[in-house]
């Protein structure tokens, strides 16, 4: 961690005025369903993957027969409809770790509704308030959340996981099966 890499600059010399911890943004409760797979069927890959649709290709289960199952109940009894707190807790964990502040963070990236395109890749407005924060960790003072910055969201561009609409319904958020790659 941070201490390791402060004795090594000590040792090397070189020690810095300061360093932050980042903490990484990480949130399930939007997107439960969304796995990683490795899965090199038919010579394809398949980096991210629906895991109930994982789990029905690899018991050769119909198309039609697997759609069923993006329903309330299956979502239910795999805890997709409460993934909430877990989430939450996780996500400030990684802030309780860098000593960064949790909970202006989280009142400003709930302002955002659903503020990560999948469970790791979140919009730019909560790229530029953990920026800010970073920042005023190095010494810059309190201004700096006054600032606009705009940049482009280039993750808008790339894949947007859907928020299932019986997920969003407990969330309180629009909702669709519609993936943007």
């Amino acid at each position: 961690g941070s201490k390791a890499l402060g004795a090594l600059l000590t040792r090397t010399g070189r020690t810095p005025a300061r360093f932050v911890t980042v903490p990484a943004i990480y949130f399930s409760a939007f997107h439960p369903d969304f796995i990683a797979t490795t899965s090199t069927q038919a010579g394809r890959r398949f980096p991210c993957n629906s895991a109930i649709c994982a789990w029905s290709y690899n018991r050769g289960l119909e198309p039609r027969d697997a759609l069923r199952l993006y329903n309330k109940r299956t979502f239910a009894s795999l805890g997709y409809l409460s993934r909430w707190e877990s989430s939450v807790n996780t996500l400030r964990a990684g802030f309780d770790r860098a000593g960064l502040d949790f909970d202006r963070f989280y009142l400003a990236a709930k302002r955002e509704g659903a503020f990560m395109y999948t469970v790791n890749h979140p919009k730019a407005t909560v790229l530029t308030w953990l920026a800010k924060m970073v920042a005023i960790a190095l010494g810059a003072d309190a201004s700096v959340w006054r600032k606009e910055i705009l940049f482009a969201d280039a993750l808008a561009r790339v894949e947007i996981w859907p928020v299932y609409p019986d997920v969003a319904g407990e969330l309180a958020l629009p909702g669709s099966y519609t993936w943007m790659v």
